[in-house]
């Protein structure tokens, strides 16, 4: 588990790549507020993942690949569809 930790936590700066672009575009300058606000739900979405992904793996609940790389998997898709829409 510790190899797929190596290289999905680093990973994670293309994923908040991904989400971060399309919320600073969207989000206005009167809602300049806002902006931090939701960056850190995701973030805190990103951590509830990898935590609670990497007690599955630990307890044998989900391969150890999958564990360390849902967090990635679910904030990728939400930063694509952001960058799709967008556009």
């Amino acid at each position: 588990m510790e190899i797929y930790k190596k290289y999905s936590i680093p990973f994670a700066c293309v994923v908040f790549i991904l989400v971060g672009a399309p919320l600073g575009y969207r989000v206005g300058v009167e809602d300049s507020g806002l902006q931090p606000d939701f960056h850190c739900c995701f973030f805190l979405l990103y951590w509830a993942c990898l935590i609670g992904g990497e007690k599955l793996a630990d307890r044998a609940l989900i391969s150890p690949f999958m564990g360390m790389w849902i967090a990635n998997i679910i904030i990728g898709c939400f930063g694509l569809y952001l960058m799709f829409k967008s556009s």
